[in-house]
């Protein structure tokens, strides 16, 4: 058979399978996991938006939306987007989403038949797919199509399945080829559509390096029912002045680091420092205004409140479009050391009432007026925590969760008596740690046993001369024990934008999970 006519009958299987997924997928649903843009995505575009200034009306093309959550986003930091799909059925929905939300100035959409991109050359500023590309099954005739319709200069940023990642064991075919998802696939709506798998970084590196300067980073997480781990290709058309300006360094990681030294500094004199500091870091965070990543709910919790409950019935992948089975009636989120209103309002949007408990009082004013202007005063309330102790009446929440916080309160046997104190008997944890892996270890020395402190040399400076608690699974899992009798510790990383992100989250229940 011709190899153009295989390709082709691929490819309008692909189309019929996605039109088939989306007309019984997340259908008349607002389900929590599809409002928020990709974390990722969102700061790629912003590092992009400040280099391109203020006003910049650039144009940027991105293939398989799904919906319009990432290009609401994109359009609001300037940029008039153009959106790609094969199933007709995402189309209308788009438009109509377009519409609702009055943005057809900057938003448009429309159908793509296959490798061949249906826009002129030269008429892109950006190029974005996340967990899309791959469904061109000829990268080469793909690659070259997006460095046609590129502007010098352009840019694209993928995300792609790595042969990790736990879909791979249910295809047929092999890395470095086209697959096709097997029938025992356990998110049935995926079985039968073909895409091409890449075997290495190397082997992507080689497919887009031919048209573009590209880096190529990845991450991975355990926080699913099945371990994921994609590529992310970072890449910029080829004969251009500047490559990711201030986009991406991929640093090597540094080797894991472990201290037995006896404490050093008192716990007391840590948790003083260490509040002090977070007063700098925060007028630090808000100095710049136009940072709109603030406005958007740290990903792995948004992940975590809308899965949970369907993971644990098994029925992840099947029910994924019921909102119902995401959240617990009437519950209560607590956020420890919440950064912005983001997690929060996102809380609160699932129909919890979420409570911030925070050491630093210019944080906790700025955060009260953002609920005054955002008119969320009675669902979004807010406590001063002092001496690490939570001022909350036994049993009052149904979670606790932190994004790294965990390794910045210095008191962790207290940490763990008080999270379980004020969680309800069936309550939850979902609380972060940096684990020895990451970035920030290269700049800190050893202050105490699993103590360090980050030095002058770290980039961020809001973290001089900060203290933070990092240990290894295995004393995580046994300090959390003592109070709890179900815990579970994932781990989430990522090596990309600057700094390697390495993180453990500790998942607790008093009752078995």
């Amino acid at each position: 058979m011709d190899t153009n006519q295989t390709i082709t009958e691929k490819i309008n299987n692909n189309k019929i399978g996605w039109d088939n997924y989306y007309k019984t997928y997340q259908k008349n649903t607002n389900i929590p996991g599809i409002k928020y843009p990709n974390q990722h995505l969102t700061r790629f575009i912003s590092i992009l938006a400040k280099e391109y200034g203020k006003n910049h009306k650039r144009k940027i093309l991105e293939l398989g939306f799904g919906n319009i959550t990432n290009m609401s986003m994109m359009q609001s930091y300037g940029f008039k987007v153009l959106g790609l799909e094969v199933s007709r059925e995402a189309i209308e929905r788009a438009k109509k989403a377009i519409t609702a939300s009055k943005l057809e100035k900057n938003l448009s959409v429309g159908l793509f038949e296959g490798n061949k991109l249906p826009v002129e050359d030269n008429s892109f500023d950006v190029i974005t797919g996340l967990e899309c590309v791959y469904y061109n099954i000829d990268q080469e005739i793909f690659s070259k199509e997006c460095h046609r319709v590129l502007k010098p200069g352009g840019k694209i940023f993928f995300s792609l399945f790595s042969p990790r990642h736990g879909y791979m064991n249910y295809i047929h075919g092999e890395p470095g080829s086209i697959v096709k998802f097997a029938e025992n696939h356990p998110n049935p709506r995926l079985v039968g559509l073909e895409l091409f798998l890449f075997k290495s970084k190397r082997q992507l590196e080689d497919t887009y390096g031919k048209y573009f300067d590209v880096a190529i980073g990845m991450e991975e997480y355990d926080t699913y029912p099945l371990f994921m781990s994609y590529y992310y290709l970072f890449g910029q058309k080829k004969n251009s002045k500047s490559v990711f300006s201030n986009c991406l360094s991929l640093p090597t990681i540094n080797n894991t680091m472990d201290s037995n030294k006896k404490n050093i500094i008192k716990i007391e004199e840590i948790e003083k420092n260490n509040t002090k500091l977070w007063d700098h870091k925060y007028k630090l965070l808000y100095k710049d205004k136009s940072n709109l990543e603030q406005r958007y709910p740290y990903e792995p919790f948004v992940r975590f409140l809308a899965t949970r409950n369907r993971g644990k019935l098994d029925k992840f992948y099947r029910n994924i479009g019921n909102e119902e089975e995401a959240r617990e009636k009437n519950g209560k989120v607590l956020e420890l050391m919440p950064e912005n209103i983001a997690n929060l309002l996102m809380i609160s949007k699932m129909n919890y009432l979420a409570y911030g408990l925070s050491t630093s009082e210019l944080m906790l004013e700025r955060l009260k007026q953002e609920t005054v202007k955002i008119k969320k005063t009675k669902s979004i309330l807010f406590n001063e925590m002092k001496n690490y102790e939570f001022p909350y009446e036994n049993r009052t929440f149904d979670f606790v969760i932190s994004s790294d916080m965990g390794s910045y309160i210095p008191d962790q046997e207290q940490l763990v008596k008080e999270t379980a104190r004020v969680l309800s008997n069936s309550g939850e944890t979902f609380i972060g740690y940096l684990t020895p892996r990451h970035g920030y270890l290269q700049w800190a020395e050893a202050s105490g046993e699993n103590y360090y402190t980050i030095t002058s040399a770290c980039p961020d400076p809001a973290l001089h001369g900060m203290t933070i608690y990092v240990a290894d699974k295995e004393k995580l899992n046994a300090l959390w024990k003592k109070s709890f009798e179900a815990v579970e510790i994932n781990t989430i990383e990522y090596d990309f934008f600057s700094i390697f992100s390495s993180l453990y989250f500790v998942r607790a229940e008093k009752e078995r999970i």
